[in-house]
């Protein structure tokens, strides 16, 4: 079924998917240790703190370039390669979409760590990742549709971020309600105002330089909005100390 160019396809989305995410690794790596220390020295409030903002920023950060990347998949991969594999801009976007949705719980899972209570987290929100493989071997056989492979994938990597959430509901001073507030609704507003820019972009500018433009004014749109209405007044501060001790490194 998974012939030469689908497979290529499929590895060429993928090496996309994960220089793009490599983005929000130094913050996910510069945050982690204060999370631990949180948790270490039993302030479980500042830890929870701490977990919500890196699921925020990790996915700002990702989202930020994900998306006009999304838009701009096709020029990329002219850019990139002499010859583009058929279908490898499907794979490429249900990757970024995969790891832009990953994000969202991301905090969970170091706090998760941090906690201890690591093997019934794994076992619950991993064991449904296990089911692409069949479940896109179905697909492939009675429909063809790569499509529908990349939907499933973005539908499981979602239930897994949901699956998350709910597992760490019992966990003392976390409210899943509040995540949702404070997470997931909060980052919703500048990924839109990516989107409705990539979408205007899109349509009407017809030049080389196009992809520029796209990045350009989605990333300044995003950012914007981000400061204004994504980020509340601590969360700003803390965001640019730690900026400043990713660059003096």
């Amino acid at each position: 079924i998974y012939g030469v160019m689908i497979n290529a396809a499929y590895g060429i989305g993928s090496q996309i998917s994960g220089m793009v995410s490599f983005i929000s690794s130094s913050f996910n790596n510069a945050i982690a240790p204060q999370l631990m220390a949180a948790e270490g020295g039993g302030s479980r409030t500042r830890m929870l703190s701490l977990a919500e903002l890196q699921s925020k920023i990790s996915f700002l950060l990702l989202a930020m370039i994900g998306i006009p990347t999304m838009f701009e998949m096709q020029k990329l991969l002219e850019l990139w390669l002499v010859e583009v594999p058929e279908n490898s801009m499907l794979f490429g976007c249900a990757f970024l979409s995969m790891q832009i949705v990953d994000t969202l719980s991301s905090g969970l899972g170091t706090a998760n760590r941090a906690i201890g209570n690591i093997g019934i987290y794994i076992l619950v929100t991993f064991t449904p990742k296990l089911l692409v493989l069949p479940l896109s071997w179905i697909i492939l056989k009675y429909s063809g549709s790569l499509f529908l492979v990349g939907l499933l994938l973005f539908m499981i990597e979602t239930m897994c971020m949901l699956l998350r959430i709910y597992l760490f509901r019992n966990v003392s001073g976390f409210s899943a309600r509040e995540y949702l507030k404070s997470v997931i609704l909060r980052v919703i507003f500048p990924a839109i105002t990516s989107i409705i820019i990539c979408v205007i972009v899109f349509l009407l500018v017809h030049t080389d330089l196009r992809i520029i433009y796209t990045y350009f004014f989605s990333i300044i749109g995003f950012i914007i909005t981000t400061y204004f209405v994504t980020l509340d007044k601590s969360e700003k501060i803390f965001v640019l100390s730690i900026v400043k001790k990713i660059i003096e490194k």
